[in-house]
């Protein structure tokens, strides 16, 4: 019998608190594809999301950076007793990020190479699921790892505005429950997600589209008085490598 995934609840920082939100969930399962090791992560938001700003569907998914400055899912993987760590953004806009960091925020260039992240994503008024496989290039089976898992959301209103250049872009950052029901929506295509839930999106123009929104920051643990995911003593999730 397959072990069901524990569900972790993300909170906001308290700087950036968020009403649009009601809960915020994650798990994470850890999964072997095509005799790669890797994790499936699992996100899901519960609230207004007509009041978010969703990042709409890209023609051609690929690698970007600065995915956080709007809404925004991330996850950290950490072997214990070592500095490095990686860490994954994945955007609702099927974009992707993956960094390697040999220590806290000493980040290798040009980053990990990897295949491109299949990110699927499902969209209600209520609810945005999101999940996406990552791989683990490095992991051996039954390794123990810690993670962390996060999200930046952003939304028309209803949360505290938090610079996404302040503290050199050091924030990113809560969770809920029911992401298996929606994890069975998750393989429609981003297209068809999207036409039926299009008309809950407020129209943003291109000349508006690079403006900051409200951003609110979510983690499993914030250990610092300001949002900073990069915080190892903030991944209190785990899991074991199979």
């Amino acid at each position: 019998m397959t072990a069901q995934p524990l569900i972790h609840t993300l909170s906001a920082h308290p700087l950036t608190p968020c009403r649009a939100v009601q809960a915020l969930t994650a798990a994470a399962h850890p999964q072997t594809r095509n005799g790669q090791s890797g994790v499936l992560v699992q996100y899901l938001l519960q609230g207004d999301t007509p009041q978010l700003r969703i990042p709409p569907p890209v023609k051609r998914p690929e690698a970007a950076d600065d995915l956080w400055r709007h809404t925004c899912f991330e996850a950290f993987i950490h072997r214990p007793g070592e500095s490095g760590y990686r860490e994954f953004n994945l955007s609702p806009s099927g974009q992707w990020a993956a960094y390697a960091f040999s220590d806290e925020r000493v980040r290798h260039e040009p980053g990990v190479p990897t295949a491109p992240l299949a990110i699927a994503m499902s969209l209600s008024p209520q609810t945005l699921a999101l999940e996406a496989w990552l791989p683990l290039p490095e992991a051996l089976p039954g390794q123990t790892l810690k993670l962390g898992l996060s999200a930046v959301i952003e939304t028309l209103g209803g949360c505290r505005t938090w610079s996404a250049d302040s503290e050199n872009g050091r924030q990113r950052g809560q969770f809920s429950r029911d992401l298996q029901a929606h994890s069975l929506a998750m393989g429609q295509k981003d297209r068809e997600k999207w036409t039926a839930a299009a008309h809950l999106q407020p129209a943003i123009s291109k000349s508006d589209s690079l403006l900051e929104g409200h951003l609110s920051y979510w983690a499993l643990h914030h250990p610092d008085a300001k949002p900073d995911f990069h915080r190892k003593t903030g991944w209190t999730a785990s899991f074991s490598t199979s």
